[in-house]
């Protein structure tokens, strides 16, 4: 089959090419040479993009419900976990009031074999300032939190009071510090509740610091002890 021998266009047998025409025809492509001859090829259709829309349609759904589900969980597991740290914190209180009226307990039984004196009711405290109707002098009082330490080492790292009645801790109330409202009891112990104050006067609030909890207890173990006969001590558990 011919070629234009002005423009390299392939024609068909007797065809005039149009290029002579004075039309100006488009820029022929680059011609191959096969065995030495130029052969033209089609221009190649470029392929169509596919749409993506259908994968949206998955994706958007799937994303709301991943939300939907994790609102649900974290409005169930956040106020689980608030409430389960919570009760770690009370218990770990009520752990520490039980040790260091435990300590004041074995002190006092120390002090009572070596014949000093112990009787009467007294509050005694981490912080001398608390301190309410001890019997004992100077010395004596630092070998007391000197012995307490001994069967309570961390005696000098936590804030705490116990009420002591006749040689003998009745009630005992411990935090990290007087104004935490994370506050140990014992013998009743604390609760998610609110702390239990001493005697018949007790009852539970929440948010009351170790520092109002001395207030509230000392005022109960005033009245309690205005309350005594002359053999004993009315409290009440």
């Amino acid at each position: 089959m011919p070629y234009c021998e002005y423009c390299g266009r392939q024609v068909a047998e007797n065809e005039v090419c149009n290029c002579r025409s004075g039309a100006v025809p488009p820029p022929p492509p680059a011609p191959v040479y096969v065995n030495g001859q130029p052969a033209y090829t089609a221009p190649q259709a470029q392929p169509k993009k596919q749409s993506l829309w259908w994968i949206w349609l998955i994706i958007i759904p799937m994303m709301l419900l991943v939300l939907f589900i994790g609102g649900i969980l974290a409005a169930i597991l956040v106020p689980a976990y608030i409430g389960y740290n919570k009760k770690a914190e009370i218990t770990s209180a009520n752990s520490n009031a039980s040790s260091v009226y435990k300590a004041v307990n074995t002190a006092l039984v120390e002090f009572d074999e070596e014949e000093r004196n112990i009787n009467g009711a007294y509050i005694i405290a981490s912080d001398e300032e608390y301190n309410w109707n001890v019997p004992f002098e100077d010395d004596d009082l630092a070998e007391f939190y000197k012995r307490i330490n001994n069967y309570y080492s961390d005696s000098e790292k936590y804030e705490w009071f116990v009420c002591i009645e006749g040689g003998v801790a009745t009630y005992s109330a411990e935090a990290e510090s007087w104004s935490s409202e994370v506050v140990g009891t014992y013998p009743n112990r604390a609760t998610i509740d609110g702390p239990r104050l001493y005697g018949r006067y007790s009852n539970e609030m929440d948010k009351m610091s170790l520092s109002l909890v001395y207030n509230r207890s000392s005022d109960n173990f005033s009245r309690s002890i205005s309350e005594k006969t002359e053999d004993n001590y009315y409290t009440f558990y």
